[in-house]
């Protein structure tokens, strides 16, 4: 079988963490050639292609795509997903992109269309979706008609995230050599947002894919501290389009806080019976 040509466009400090070592694996099984990394700093560049093989770098994205790759992997800054998946999907190439998906949901939804367009496929990487625990989950919610219709949908989330998105630390467990980047997370004009684009998407993706749920309208209350230009804190009440209504809350935990793991829960109450996940 035909190894599968991969480029990568921004390789920062989740892709170089987890992205590349995944692909690592891949390549070592005979499933993949790395052909081409991008990064806009130089030297780090330049560690990312010789520590983990690509044939390529570059600091352009346009010539990831120029390579024609089979797969590109997007981990740049939120504000740049839109255009870069829709030029890597024009290009003839399955796509995954790093959530949150995109800034703009028009942009969301043109990409949709590119991908019934080009009949290439588009995943946003909501990892935890494939937990066996979510699995057997979402199995509970669908089978015999779970638990009817879904009327109230309770959503939680808290992550250590007070130092990255205030800009006076990093995250744990991020690489070391590779330091997350102000415009991917506590920039608002590039990443969108502060912790509900950068963990409460993860959250939203679990719940609208266990309930099939799907907004209708929100009010939302956020709070910045620290001085951060993003916020830190989220509070939002929603109503859905089925008449359900529910709220989902985040938070940016201590240093230490939970042994530094994501707290993420899900209470849902429906017509016959009520389901509650706790990840």
């Amino acid at each position: 079988m035909a190894k599968l040509r991969v480029g990568v466009i921004g390789a920062g400090s989740w892709t170089v963490s987890s992205h590349l070592p995944n692909l690592i694996r891949r390549r070592d099984q005979g499933e993949v050639e790395l052909v081409i990394v991008n990064r806009r700093d130089p030297v780090l560049l330049e560690k990312i292609r010789g520590k983990f093989g690509f044939a390529k770098a570059s600091t352009r994205w346009e010539d990831v795509i120029a390579e024609r790759p089979d797969v590109v992997v997007v981990g740049s800054p939120p504000g740049y997903h839109f255009a870069q998946s829709k030029a890597a999907l024009e290009a003839g190439a399955d796509v995954m992109c790093e959530k949150p998906f995109t800034l703009n949901p028009a942009d969301a939804w043109e990409l949709d269309a590119t991908t019934k367009r080009t009949g290439k496929q588009l995943f946003v990487s909501y990892g935890w979706n494939y937990r066996p625990m979510v699995i057997q989950a979402h199995r509970l919610m669908h089978e015999d008609g779970g638990i009817g219709e879904i009327e109230h949908v309770s959503i939680h989330m808290d992550s250590v995230t007070r130092e990255l998105l205030s800009e006076t630390g990093d995250y744990p467990g991020a690489d070391p050599e590779a330091i997350p980047q102000p415009d991917s997370w506590s920039r608002p004009e590039t990443s969108g947002g502060g912790y509900g684009q950068a963990q409460l998407t993860h959250a939203l993706g679990v719940a609208l894919w266990l309930t099939d749920l799907r907004g209708e309208a929100a009010f939302a209350l956020m709070s910045s501290r620290l001085g951060a230009k993003v916020e830190l804190h989220d509070a939002v009440t929603i109503r859905f389009t089925n008449g359900a209504i529910g709220t989902m809350a985040g938070a940016s935990g201590h240093l230490g806080s939970a042994g530094n793991r994501h707290v993420v829960e899900l209470r849902a109450m429906g017509s016959k019976g009520q389901f509650h996940l706790d990840l």
